[in-house]
């Protein structure tokens, strides 16, 4: 039986006791900024119902991607996975979409990805000389149905939105 004394748990009751240098809504927003640099919404990618993995828990984009994703208007059902998830690829293999942002040199291979998944590369790592992400892309570009490349992926809409919010908090500052 449910004890009588237990009380609904929200997202704004968690957010009240959360570390001072983590915001929900600041997350938020943030994650918007995510989602429009993934250009998911761009290319008819459905979110609502889909089941998302999101590897990587940074308050820089996996704790806010995965906030947004699961908020009402988008209603993905999102997965968080990390270093420590226990079978990280099977994980990976329930969702329809992966979204890599762990700085894992090519860490999310073929084998965490199932037919027809959608996956972005979110992370960014230098092997030797070379820049490359945290998908292995010649290998998931076979099963996936679309994987964003690393250099020349996510990287355009990122400058984007950083621009995007200077302009913004210039604007706020009254400085435009």
């Amino acid at each position: 039986a449910i004890d009588q004394h237990m009380r609904r748990l929200d997202l704004d009751d968690v957010a009240s006791h959360a570390d001072e240098t983590f915001d929900v809504e600041l997350a938020a927003r943030l994650g918007r900024h995510l989602l429009d640099m993934m250009g998911l919404e761009h290319h008819d990618v459905a979110l609502t119902g889909r089941r998302v993995t999101v590897v990587g828990r940074s308050t820089l984009v996996g704790l806010p991607l995965s906030i947004l994703l699961s908020r009402k208007g988008i209603g993905a059902t999102v997965t968080l996975a990390h270093s420590q998830t226990e079978n990280l690829a099977a994980v990976c293999r329930e969702a329809d979409i992966v979204v890599s942002a762990t700085g894992a040199a090519r860490s999310i291979g073929v084998d965490h990805v199932k037919h027809g998944a959608v996956v972005v590369d979110v992370g960014i790592s230098r092997i030797n000389a070379d820049i490359v992400g945290d998908v292995d892309f010649d290998a998931v570009s076979r099963v996936a149905s679309a994987v964003t490349p690393m250099p020349g992926g996510t990287g355009l809409m990122t400058v984007a939105c950083l621009m995007s919010n200077t302009v913004d908090a210039a604007a706020m500052q009254g400085v435009l």
